[in-house]
């Protein structure tokens, strides 16, 4: 049987972000409160009309990469606005945490290094208010598989707890199954 088709749910990609001089120490960091995410790969086209018929060029491979968040006191939030007033390269995950590869111990990614190029808040009186900031890629994003760092799906979503203490000592962690 054929592998069987999935929708991909909107919730389920996130945004992870780290400095990249400090790759070699640090864990990338889940950007908090994410709203929404756009990420766009295109290619200009051109063609020329011959006398055989239209012949195409196509471009080199353009990313636009912008995500909109709540405003938060977060340090990852801080970093960011850091990256666009001190032109910071940064490291960028876009990650589809329901696709997993073969053997369901990483989730595919795509890679991308560059900028913050501007970050937007908005505040009405009666809402939270927002963020939105859109990254200047450098170069062409890479797609892979990658682990993620422990605790990230707890962090997206907290996880079904069973009802015995949670420190342990009972066999499994004080986790339940949930139906």
């Amino acid at each position: 049987m054929a592998d069987e088709l999935k929708i991909l749910q909107g919730f389920e990609g996130v945004v992870m972000v780290r400095q990249l001089d400090k790759a070699k120490t640090e864990d990338a960091q889940l950007v908090p409160y994410l709203t929404s995410t756009d990420f766009e790969l295109s290619r200009d086209s051109d063609s020329t009309s011959t006398k055989s018929g239209s012949v195409s060029k196509v471009g080199s491979l353009s990313t636009d990469f912008s995500f909109e968040t709540l405003d938060s006191t977060s340090p990852v939030i801080d970093m960011l606005k850091e990256s666009l007033v001190n032109k910071t390269q940064l490291e960028f995950w876009f990650v589809k945490l329901d696709r997993l590869d073969s053997t369901g111990k990483k989730v595919l990614a795509n890679y991308m290094r560059g900028r913050v190029s501007k970050d937007s808040y908005s505040g009405d009186p009666d809402d939270n208010g927002t963020r939105e900031f859109t990254i200047a890629v450098d170069g062409e994003p890479k797609e892979g598989y990658t682990k993620i760092p422990d605790g990230l799906r707890d962090q997206v979503n907290y996880i079904f707890q069973g009802l015995l203490k949670n420190d342990g000592t009972n066999g499994d962690n004080g986790v339940g199954a949930a139906d």
